[in-house]
């Protein structure tokens, strides 16, 4: 099984029943779909398909990926792509090395989706971007005649005869015709993805190869890329844009962050752009935009989308999919501008209903629509975005949008600036100050239910006054559980753990009695809850730590001499939104050298005061000298098992490949490369969750010696690491707790691959 089933199983996890071989020769002939064909070559029941021009599909984790733009369409889908996809094989000998030469698609292993090495795929996507049906040739062939070598993305091929039946997806990832399906044929696909400058072109698609090229807007050729989306050099002169033409303007960019350099133009101030050009708009207001050419399209004509021109006439621009000459707007103004049936969009241009979601302001917007995709239509043009002010709310709402410099809200709303774009805001009621309300969107920081100031929120609410607050902190006694809740509570206190200071806490008191580590366990049923520690009650910045993962929590603080104030532990949701009941635990461990536990000021504690063992006396010092000599070999010949309990902790792995608050104790391993090779890592973790790390040598853990990290799997999945070492090379591998309360049974498992 390949490794895309991974990606497989993410695109196609919406597919309603999935049932495997696209290879079958069950004859798919649906009602309704025509013959015809191309030329009168084809006379067979699946519905022609014509291709636009060749991309490459940087959303594959193919060796390389193409897509075309087909027409006609899926009907009712928002964009439909042929993609194709040449894999590698994946290290288990499933496919043999990719070659050139021809394939038929009726042949193992590409007759199924599921184990193809040459693979053609006719994908129908939602308005959210997600896959709702797919098609897989079931005949045809592939010739390919050059193949990328060392990922440079060049490949030269054709794929033709290909009859496309619609494949529905197991939950086991593999793949079956849908009986009574559609189809679809291509007769040819041929392509060439070698960089050829100084072609003409409208579209860097029709470039040979967009991810080094770009298509001039000045010369209208194919050439080098002119910028970077990253502003590093080449650089665009100061009246110009760097901008992808990998995406619509309002579209992530997916890909290569290279760009073309479009002359700025101010639309709203009729700025000139040239003689043949037009200023194209860009964002919600027309502040903003760039001179691309002027077509010869008329309104409402079909139209191929371009990167340098309009292709239609002045005032409009090719939009959509398929493309249609669409009437430029003025979006967010009493009358806009577009004519019957079309509605003014974030993108200034007169877009059809169905590329927005069709619920009215207020109302809950579809499930497969993206969020801030436009919405609300009234009049001539979409009123607002389907959104949510965090992340963890059901349901994305149709929020009304106004001009932040003339709002037009209704009922005496105000126009909130909650974008980076400081024009446009979102129309919200007035909060009201005193009501005890907390209205964290209106920009509410606290809300006591009164206006009077020095009694723990200031007058206008805008402010937490934390010093009043110090008094309101109950006594956290240590061993003992405490329930509480923090809906109701305070609110004011920043975090590094929550972005928002407008979120409800508990708060409490404890005073470490000695050096050591303060452990807090927190567990709550209702909510998404996190706990933090401050230094000092009154200044919220002086957080020592906080932890705030989904589930429960368990935080550990080490205090390198009894404090002389109580610490502040705050129990607070991920959000302003999150609020619940909860329960929380306090222990403490006291700092004695010779214990075995490393708390505290103590760097290391290995169970004695002795020192050359690896720790010193004190238990101030890692004795590396002696930690390094003394490490096991790493067996490449059998699994090395072990467990981290009562384990040392030496390496120091938070933040680069442990929990940034403090990994747990660890194992650590000694290997020497005995040739150029690759070394292969994998680490079982039954019941706990563990971080695989390499380090350079044998040392302190730095960014400086770091080779390889793990530490994506959850416990009861594995970790693994593969990565390429030379003759000579001494690295250290270590099994470390992911957080300082991650410890158990682990087995890894090691093999040297020559090379």
């Amino acid at each position: 099984m390949h490794r895309r089933i991974l990606i497989v199983c993410a695109l196609f996890a919406a597919f309603a029943s999935v049932v495997a071989a696209c290879g079958d020769d069950e004859t798919v002939a649906p009602p309704g779909v025509g013959g015809g064909g191309a030329g009168a070559t084809y006379d067979g029941p699946c519905t022609v398909l014509a291709l636009g021009d060749t991309s490459l599909y940087f959303g594959s984790i193919a060796s390389i990926g193409l897509q075309a733009p087909v027409l006609p369409p899926v009907a009712e889908l928002a964009k439909t792509r042929l993609t194709l996809e040449l894999y590698e094989d994946d290290g288990t000998g499933t496919l043999p090395p990719l070659a050139t030469g021809s394939f038929a698609f009726a042949t193992a292993p590409d007759d199924n989706y599921g184990t193809c090495q040459h693979c053609v795929l006719l994908v129908a996507y939602d308005l959210g971007g997600q896959p709702r049906r797919a098609f897989y040739p079931r005949n045809g062939t592939m010739e390919l005649t050059q193949l990328p070598v060392d990922f440079d993305g060049q490949v030269v091929g054709r794929a033709a005869g290909m009859e496309l039946v619609e494949v529905i997806q197991n939950p086991d990832y593999s793949w079956e015709v849908l009986p009574g399906g559609d189809c679809y044929y291509v007769a040819e696909w041929a392509f060439d993805t070698r960089p050829v400058d100084g072609t003409p072109c409208t579209s860097a698609e029709e470039c040979g190869n967009e991810a080094v090229q770009v298509c001039e807007p000045q010369s209208s050729t194919c050439g080098p890329a002119q910028c970077s989306l990253t502003f590093d050099p080449p650089f665009c002169a100061d009246d110009e844009v760097c901008l992808s033409q990998l995406a619509d303007p309002d579209e992530e960019v997916t890909g290569a962050a290279v760009g073309a350099c479009y002359t700025e133009c101010a639309p709203a101030t009729g700025a000139p752009c040239g003689e043949g050009t037009t200023c194209r708009p860009l964002g919600p207001t027309q502040s903003f935009g760039v001179c691309v050419q002027t077509g010869s399209g008329a309104v409402g004509e079909g139209c191929t989308k371009r990167d340098i021109s309009t292709e239609c006439v002045a005032g409009a621009v090719c939009t959509g999919e398929p493309g249609e000459c669409a009437r430029i707007c003025d979006f967010l103004t009493e009358v806009s501008g577009c004519d019957t049936g079309r509605f003014c969009a974030l993108s200034n241009l007169c877009e059809r209903p169905e590329t927005g979601d069709p619920a009215a302001i207020g109302a809950v917007c579809s499930p497969s629509s993206p969020e801030l995709v436009e919405c609300g239509i009234e009049g001539d043009a979409f009123r607002g975005l389907c959104m949510k002010f965090f992340y963890e709310d059901p349901d994305l709402v149709c929020e009304r949008l106004c001009r932040t410099a003339s709002p037009s809200c209704p009922g005496g709303e105000i126009c909130l600036g909650v974008f980076s774009n400081p024009v446009v805001g979102v129309c919200h009621p007035q909060p009201v100050c005193g009501d005890g309300v907390l209205d964290v969107v209106g920009g509410e920081i606290c809300d006591d239910g009164n206006t009077a100031s020095n009694d723990g929120c200031a007058g206008d609410c805008l402010a937490a006054e934390l010093a009043q607050l110090c008094d309101d902190a109950a006594p956290l006694t240590l061993d003992q559980p405490l329930a509480g809740t923090t809906i109701g509570g305070l609110s004011g206190y920043p975090s590094g753990c929550d972005p928002y200071i407008a979120t409800t806490v508990a708060t409490y008191a404890t005073t470490p009695p000695a050096a050591g580590r303060l452990t807090l366990s927190l567990t709550s049923a209702s909510a998404d809850l996190g706990v933090s520690v401050y230094s000092d009650c009154a200044d919220g910045g002086s957080e020592l730590t906080c932890q705030n993962q989904l589930g429960d929590d368990v935080l550990f603080v080490d205090f390198d001499t009894a404090p002389a104030l109580p610490a502040l532990v705050i129990v607070r949701g991920a959000s302003p939104s999150q609020a619940g009941a909860f329960e929380l635990t306090a222990s403490f461990t006291a700092a004695l050298c010779g214990d075995g536990a490393a708390v505290g000021p103590e760097a290391c504690d290995d169970g004695n005061t002795a020192s050359g063992d690896g720790c010193s006396a004190d238990c101030l010092t890692i004795e590396w000298a002696s930690v390094c000599a003394s490490l096991p070999a790493l067996s490449t010949s059998s699994p090395n098992q072990g467990t981290t309990v009562g384990a040392p902790d030496y390496f120091d792995l938070a933040g680069i490949c442990s929990f940034v608050n403090g990994g747990g104790t660890e194992r650590a391993y000694a290997f020497v490369a005995p040739s150029n090779g690759v070394l292969h890592l994998t680490l079982a973790q039954p019941a706990d969750d563990f971080s695989l790390h390499v380090e350079d040598g044998c040392g302190p853990t730095t960014v400086d010696n770091y080779v390889a990290c793990s530490n994506h799997a959850p416990a009861g999945s594995e970790e693994s690491i593969t990565t390429p070492l030379v003759v000579g090379q001494a690295v250290t591998v270590i099994v470390d707790g992911f957080t300082a309360g991650d410890e158990g049974l682990y087995e890894l498992t090691a093999t040297f691959e020559p090379g």
